[in-house]
């Protein structure tokens, strides 16, 4: 049982009415309720391994970058070359301090007018603070923290593809 101040101070996400609804084991992780399991691990893994499963991934940062220069600042930033990345695509990559040590492993996702940075859930007040400051300096950048603004789910699996295609218009196989 949560203490009545932790309780009141964890982050719920859009769906945890629904996790709950549903039976899942829900546990602290970075500061928020999330969902540890449903049915058993190893019937969840076999699952998503040969069918598929929708994981809750709103606890993790979601920063957006825009202007003029984002990717030429993003170029800079990463390990990874994210200035031939196109629109609809993602790319791993990492963050790394000024001597070269990994601040975090992210994904970068590209649309037409701005890029999304997804950073781990433990890491989200550490890298907007660092690349809030480098992007400072940068001219023709602007970043904006979406992290409790939006949501996000990965869906994962062999069948992820036709599953996700029924519920939008766009390609989502390309």
């Amino acid at each position: 049982k949560m203490s009545g101040a932790m309780a009141q101070s964890i982050k719920k996400t859009p769906f945890n009415a629904r996790h709950r609804q549903l039976g899942a084991r829900m546990v602290e992780f970075g500061g928020w309720d999330m969902p540890i399991q449903y049915v058993g691990i190893v019937q969840e893994h076999h699952t998503v391994r040969t069918k598929s499963g929708l994981f809750d991934l709103c606890h993790m940062g979601r920063i957006m970058f825009s202007g003029p220069r984002h990717r030429e600042f993003l170029h800079r930033v990463l390990t990874n070359n994210v200035l031939d990345l196109e629109p609809g695509r993602a790319r791993y990559s990492l963050v790394c301090n000024d001597r070269g040590g990994v601040m975090d492993d992210i994904l970068i996702y590209a649309d037409p007018k701005a890029t999304m940075m997804v950073v781990n859930a433990g890491n989200r007040d550490k890298m907007t603070s660092y690349l809030s400051r480098e992007a400072a300096s940068f001219k023709g950048v602007e970043m904006v923290d979406e992290s409790e603004i939006q949501a996000m789910i990965a869906v994962q699996g062999p069948q992820s593809v036709a599953i996700t295609s029924e519920l939008t218009t766009m390609n989502v196989g390309d």
